[in-house]
């Protein structure tokens, strides 16, 4: 699989609106599931640090992906090389406007959480280190998904 983020489209060939069984074809059974009350289902494949998001609401199409294998690149830029500084001028450089910052401390950890909401993508830094990212597909509004095609 490729390890490229593509923000609203989805990650390497893996594209947001994907059935479960499109995703279970091209990265085969996830190492858990787990369901809850929200109609949503969340696929965790351990090997790739990666958790995918279906949507019951959405005819469980794939609506959110969580990965925390920084081999990925985003915008060609390799994310296990940014701080957090250099993320939001990566993010500038490519025109995102709407980014904010949160600082909270987490069993004696400093977290930062930024957010570029024109790309629907969350990064979390832990004590500096970029340590996950989690982004989805873009909105007409804030009810209506524009899947990829």
């Amino acid at each position: 699989m490729g390890k490229k983020i593509k923000p609203g489209k989805g990650y390497g060939k893996i594209k947001f609106g994907a059935s479960m069984e499109d995703v279970e074809a091209r990265l085969g059974k996830p190492s858990e599931i787990e369901r809850d009350e929200d109609q949503l289902t969340y696929w965790h494949y351990d090997d790739e640090i990666l958790s995918l998001t279906f949507d019951g609401t959405e005819g469980w199409k794939l609506s959110s992906i969580l990965a925390g294998d920084l081999g990925m690149k985003l915008f060609s830029q390799d994310l296990d090389e940014v701080n957090q500084n250099s993320l939001v001028a990566l993010l500038k450089e490519n025109g995102v406007k709407n980014i904010t910052s949160q600082d909270e401390i987490v069993d004696g950890a400093t977290v930062v959480t930024i957010e570029a909401e024109d790309l629907e993508m969350i990064f979390w830094f832990e004590n500096g280190d970029l340590t996950e990212v989690q982004w989805g597909p873009f909105f007409n509004d804030e009810d209506s998904i524009i899947w990829p095609e």
